[in-house]
């Protein structure tokens, strides 16, 4: 018999729009608060969301650009490193609380930070009216350091005495080093005089040469975080390009810029890759292992 097939119901996508009056130049697009909003169901944000950006042409001139975080290593890793401080920093209080007392929907949010205009999923009704889907809690994740400060976590390169910037504080765990650290001096290798054709300069070249890694062996490129994925263009004179493709959005974390900064955004759409994870394609940018009653390490 042939095998029965299923259907999955999930709302992977919808047309974007600025509520009331855009006043920034950047729209935020964060895929799994929209996603939460159209399925009423918790998508965390801590997800590699495959997704693509299009645009409906109406034959007059527009450009939209697109970003997403970088998706690399100091990107993972940083946002490793703040989710593991962010479970350390609240464990005690973890420990003195009942399961049912933390919050149902808690999730480990962080902000974009850029100065924007955030876009909402849109609905329509009866009469093809559209409807923002505005409601819902989505609240930064917040810690509390020694000096009784309140702070957030960041994408910024640099924090504040309200914020923590993700890659500058990854930043802090430590640069590349030079390996080796120093060269045999005056380039004499082992058993130098012995071998007949050793030569001293050949020792100094094998150890200078690639001593130093192939990148800036300071720093994670912590002012830097965005990356362009592409340009959405609809000519007046036919010329267009109406669809990113899908790519991958760390964090769910969409920049787009319009040529025009006034632009509400409704014929811009989103959609993400039907997956495993509450129906879309979404892998996790960490994974948590419980070691004992007080101790989780970020993995």
């Amino acid at each position: 018999m042939p095998k029965k097939q299923s259907h999955y119901p999930v709302q992977r996508g919808a047309h974007l729009t600025v509520s009331g009056t855009s006043s920034n130049t950047i729209k935020l697009l964060d895929v799994g608060q929209e996603l939460s909003k159209l399925n009423r169901r918790l998508y965390r944000q801590g997800r590699y969301y495959n997704v693509s950006i299009s645009m409906d042409s109406d034959g007059s001139d527009k450009n939209y650009t697109v970003y997403a975080l970088r998706d690399d290593w100091m990107v993972q890793k940083g946002y490793m490193h703040a989710l593991q401080a962010y479970i350390d920093s609240t464990a005690d209080e973890r420990e003195n609380m009942s399961k049912a007392q933390v919050a149902r929907w808690e999730d480990f949010r962080v902000a974009a930070g850029v100065t924007n205009d955030p876009v909402f999923a849109t609905q329509y009704d009866q009469a093809a009216n559209p409807f923002l889907l505005a409601l819902g809690e989505h609240a930064l994740s917040t810690v509390v350091d020694e000096a009784g400060a309140s702070r957030t976590f960041t994408w910024l390169p640099t924090g504040s005495g309200t914020t923590y910037s993700i890659l500058a504080e990854y930043d802090k765990a430590g640069n590349a080093q030079a390996s080796p650290e120093s060269l045999v001096p005056g380039g004499a290798g082992p058993y130098a005089g012995l071998v007949p054709g050793n030569d001293g300069a050949t020792y100094t070249n094998l150890e200078a040469r690639g001593d130093t890694p192939p990148y800036d062996k300071d720093g994670v490129n912590a002012a830097t975080p965005w990356t362009r994925v592409g340009v959405l263009r609809s000519g007046t004179g036919g010329e267009q390009r109406l669809s990113t493709g899908f790519f991958t959005a760390p964090c769910g974390l969409v920049l787009i810029v319009p040529n025009s900064g006034s632009d509400t955004m409704g014929n811009v759409a989103f959609e993400t890759k039907a997956g495993n994870y509450k129906g879309v394609h979404a892998l996790p940018m960490a994974e948590m292992s419980k070691i004992n009653r007080k101790r989780t390490v970020v993995k």
